[in-house]
């Protein structure tokens, strides 16, 4: 089995902090073709993105879908949470950072220094209130459902990791200050190995996208 992924994609490192976790035979590769839009990526994805998880002959995009094929696959130790509250609980916080905190978090990330004051102003209303959901539908910690870590933990880490380095280049206010579980959440999580060594790679992608497109921190702040 394969995931092509990338170390900077937050959809990826969701579905390679589950792969690590359960300690899966999976090797991680970059697309196809070395490239999103070459013919051997799209023949694997058309839609022409990553994660995708090459199982023989099947091909699954989209990582909510990997997660949980994961899942299905490879049920022990098992990532999904107590039947009930806490299963709940961890595909809704799932569900929120793939739907409402990374679209405009990503879109803080991509997009160009002279478009920051029309796109800062309609993006970080959204990624401020998805954060608000993220805190009000938390467990009690230390992990994001109880006292383990979940799917859940798996969707926050690039979550709390992008919140962290890329709203500070628009606003000083700290994206965690008002926000106690969520704070508490990443203050913990730091301290999970794996998690650590995901939040390591996503440093180091950071580091490499902002030297491919010359987007040095806190360049800015002066326009919001």
């Amino acid at each position: 089995m394969r995931l092509h992924s990338s170390k900077l994609s937050p959809w990826g490192q969701r579905v390679w902090m589950q792969i690590r976790l359960k300690d899966l035979p999976i090797e991680r590769v970059g697309a196809a073709g070395g490239s999103l839009r070459s013919p051997e990526h799209l023949a694997i994805n058309p839609l022409g993105k990553v994660p995708v998880l090459v199982d023989g002959e099947l091909a699954v995009p989209e990582s909510e879908v990997i997660c949980e094929y994961l899942e299905d696959k490879f049920p022990t130790p098992s990532l999904r949470g107590a039947p009930g509250e806490d299963a709940a609980r961890v595909r809704l916080i799932s569900r929120i950072c793939d739907l409402y905190v990374l679209p405009p978090l990503a879109g803080l990330l991509l997009h160009k220094a002279e478009h920051s004051v029309a796109e800062g102003a309609v993006l970080l209303p959204k990624v401020q209130d998805a954060l608000d959901q993220v805190e009000r539908f938390l467990g009690p910690g230390p992990f994001a459902s109880r006292d383990a870590v979940t799917l859940a933990d798996c969707a926050l880490v690039p979550v709390g990791f992008l919140a962290v380095t890329v709203l500070p280049v628009f606003q000083d206010a700290a994206p965690l200050a008002n926000r106690a579980k969520l704070a508490l959440w990443w203050k913990h999580i730091q301290g999970e190995p794996v998690a650590a060594d995901i939040l390591g790679e996503l440093r180091e992608g950071y580091r490499g996208f902002r030297e491919r497109v010359g987007w040095p921190q806190g360049a800015l702040r002066t326009t919001i």
